[in-house]
């Protein structure tokens, strides 16, 4: 049996495109553009656009894309967004809330399951010795002892750290 495409009642159309920037605007009271943020995105975005649309409201304000909007605009790339009415910051805060970023052992799990046999010794490591955290496997295999003053990380040589850090 088939099943059906049922349209979501509030979005006003199916994914849109434009390079027609000036219809789109920024919410009051949402977060300001990390341009560290927007940097990388830049980066990613040069080598390829994957499809990732903004979402706006009835009033083109961009509820969640400002990131992505700002580097496609700066790049002269098409939006590729839609529409949902009524929506507006409560949504915009849900939206960034509810969010998450890939950790290190989102990739580590994912390069495990792609077989990639340095990442597999690394995770046998991790469950070997439950009590490190990631940070300290991660030094412990990397051979580099750290001593933290402040905001100052140095590194020492030892036998395997031959050129240490001065």
């Amino acid at each position: 049996m088939l099943n059906t495409i049922e349209r979501e009642p509030l979005l006003k159309e199916y994914v849109l495109k434009t390079t027609d920037y000036h219809l789109f605007s920024f919410i009051s009271g949402n977060r300001k553009v990390n341009m560290a943020h927007a940097r990388r995105l830049e980066k990613s975005f040069s080598k390829k656009q994957l499809l990732s649309p903004i979402i706006v409201n009835e009033h083109y304000q961009i509820i969640d894309g400002q990131h992505r909007f700002t580097v496609c605009k700066k790049l002269g790339l098409p939006i590729f967004y839609f529409i949902v009415e009524g929506y507006g910051l409560d949504e915009v805060q849900i939206l960034n809330t509810n969010s998450s970023n890939w950790k290190k052992t989102d990739y580590l799990n994912a390069y495990c399951d792609l077989k990639y046999t340095e990442y597999l010794k690394f995770r046998r490591f991790m469950q070997q010795y439950p009590d490190f955290g990631f940070q300290a496997c991660e030094m412990l295999l990397a051979h580099k002892t750290l001593v933290r003053k402040g905001e100052q990380s140095k590194e020492y040589i030892t036998e395997t750290n031959s050129k240490g850090y001065a």
